[in-house]
């Protein structure tokens, strides 16, 4: 007499053998077939993105780095980084503007404020 599970294993591996055989159709057209060139000099690097909700503080930079990360956004209340609004223009510069020329943004202010929040913490309200 057979187990339980030596049925329930034997089952498993007849359906996963069917399965293979009905689904796995090879087929070739002309139009599909592609070349892969293979060389030892990197064409560029992935993004390697991670992101959080309110995610600034208490985290190591040598840590995401380890990891491979190279991209890591993050969301916060503008109403904390901008207490007041920075060039007096709401809404300015546009999407399209900062498209056509990144460095409209003074990023070596946001790099600042991002890195060292005053008071320690964009949190330095919450205790």
């Amino acid at each position: 007499m057979f187990s339980k599970t030596i049925i329930r294993n034997f089952t498993i591996a007849i359906l996963m053998a069917l399965g293979i055989g009905l689904f796995s159709v090879t087929t070739t057209f002309a139009q599909n077939i592609e070349t892969i060139k293979i060389s030892g000099t990197a064409a560029g690097v992935s993004t390697r993105y991670i992101g959080a909700v309110e995610g600034n503080i208490n985290f190591d930079i040598k840590d995401l780095q380890d990891l491979g990360i190279n991209t890591y956004g993050i969301y916060g209340g503008m109403s904390r980084w901008e207490p007041e609004d920075d060039d007096g223009k709401y809404g300015w510069p546009s999407i399209d503007e900062i498209k056509t020329n990144p460095n409209i943004i003074n990023w070596a202010h946001w790099d600042q404020i991002m890195t060292n929040p005053p008071l320690g913490s964009d949190y330095w309200w919450s205790g």
